[in-house]
């Protein structure tokens, strides 16, 4: 019976390891900055109809729930740096195609 328990044990904590390994997180500090830069341009938006402005909160946080799920902590800070330095990169290229996904799901363009 021991031997049953401690196997349970055993895949139980290799089980909580691998999902805490699969899903990326990010820093506090790190959803805090995504969010305070996130949040003024969404509503500063040209292309947003005024009625749908209060769904910038939304629509953050389904990009940012997006981000933490495909890029690290480490790849966040490439991100940030490579979008303050205005450089054009693949990594920020993948990270734009989860935009139009968020779009679709909050404002249903």
């Amino acid at each position: 019976m021991r031997r049953i328990l401690f196997a349970f044990a055993v895949v139980a904590i290799v089980w909580t390891i691998a999902a805490g390994i699969a899903q990326a997180q990010w820093t506090q500090f790190q959803r805090d900055e995504f969010t305070n830069g996130c949040l003024p341009s969404c509503r500063q938006s040209p292309n947003l109809r005024k009625n749908h402005v209060p769904r910038c909160e939304a629509y953050c946080a389904c990009v940012m729930r997006e981000g933490e799920s495909r890029f690290t902590s480490a790849q966040y800070e490439i991100l940030e740096r490579d979008a303050r330095d205005n450089i054009d990169t693949p990594l920020l290229k993948e990270f734009a195609k989860i935009y139009p996904i968020c779009s679709q799901r909050i404002f249903s363009y």
